[in-house]
């Protein structure tokens, strides 16, 4: 579908439909003002033309997994690129794989693993892969957030990014940590099928769930509301940022200086935000990371020397952070955003 500039009141909706993902649309329109007739049928316009989806992401750490984990990197080659498609796709679709952006050079994958071995396993296995065929002579950056030792600041929040896009607005600030410590939740079987069909098929009703599963409205319904109450689920409403007109993902990484003290770990959130608007942003004891996303090159030139100026100025990280760009014309997404396979590990079924 040809992308096309959204109507102000299209916008509107996109964003509050981003910002409160859970609202109807009798809810949303009384927020933003609106009919809610015309809200319901710029939602269903929306979707049917692709500019945004609906993800229900488990919570990971209530699952019983330790860490987050990401991996970056360039090979020391150009291969063809189905070639490499054809390498990675295998090991990337293993379950802890939830998103793998793959360039011809270079890749920006991201887990949820129950260990470190289990996570450095699977990139071992594609570093491996490249070897063999003289595509990668040093292997990937791998950044690793154990949920008892990190602060995940934004888990794929797009509200800020369409503020910002769409109004030169700064969304709402990040300050509490979206995941918190590693702990199992105890669930019954009823409970633990919705809550697989509700990450496989988040756009299903609890009528439809119900008919799907063999299980009544009721338990559904009494499982959705503890799933919530819990926190069990983090519900996303996912913009397509091609249709958007998002040209670039930027990945930012820095070591903080050795001399830095504890409080201002929690400025890197902030400082992302002058290179463009975080899509994703973590924190470790040593190590910071965010996405942020760009409608062009020429933006992201634009605020690269904002950013090297605060950095240096707070000293925040000990050297000059690496930077990775990704374009999203010339890349291939093996994963985005899986989380089914994910859940069914957690409970010990197949894929």
């Amino acid at each position: 579908m040809v992308r096309r500039d959204l109507l102000e009141s299209e916008k509107r909706v996109l964003c509050g439909i981003v910002q409160d993902p859970l609202f109807s649309d009798r809810e949303l329109s009384k927020k933003l003002g609106m009919k809610k007739t015309t809200v319901t049928a710029i939602r269903r316009r929306l979707q049917r033309e692709d500019y945004f989806r609906s993800v229900q992401m488990p919570s990971f750490e209530k699952l019983g997994f330790e860490m987050l984990v990401v991996a970056f990197g360039t090979l020391s080659s150009v291969p063809p690129f189905d070639e490499k498609i054809a390498l990675a796709r295998p090991v990337v679709e293993s379950p802890e794989f939830t998103y793998a952006l793959v360039e011809p050079r270079q890749d920006l994958l991201i887990q949820v693993s129950r260990n470190y071995t289990n996570a450095m396993a699977n990139i071992r296995a594609l570093e491996e892969k490249y070897r063999e065929r003289g595509y990668m002579e040093e292997g990937y950056q791998v950044v690793v957030f154990p949920f008892d030792l990190s602060d995940v600041l934004n888990l794929f929040d797009f509200y800020p990014l369409l503020s910002r896009m769409f109004w030169s607005e700064k969304g709402q600030a990040h300050h509490e940590p979206v995941l918190g410590q590693m702990r199992s939740t105890r669930l019954r079987a009823k409970e633990k099928e919705t809550l697989k069909a509700m990450v496989e098929n988040p756009e299903l009703s609890d009528v439809q769930l119900s008919e799907s599963l063999g299980i009544s409205r009721m338990t559904i319904g009494k499982a959705r509301r503890r799933f919530a109450d819990e926190g069990l689920i983090i519900p996303r409403k996912m913009p397509n940022l091609g249709n958007l007109g998002i040209e670039l993902l930027v990945l930012t990484y820095g070591s903080f200086h050795p001399r830095l003290e504890e409080g201002l770990k929690y400025y890197v959130p902030s400082l992302l935000e002058t290179a463009g608007t975080t899509i994703f942003s973590a924190l470790n004891r040593k190590e910071a990371l965010g996405i942020s996303a760009f409608s062009s090159y020429q933006e992201y030139k634009k605020q690269t020397d904002i950013f090297a100026q605060a950095y240096r100025e707070q000293e925040i990280f000990s050297r000059p952070p690496t930077r990775v760009l990704f374009s999203l014309a010339g890349a291939r997404l093996l994963k985005d955003h899986e989380y089914g396979p994910l859940v069914s590990s957690a409970f010990g079924s197949p894929n």
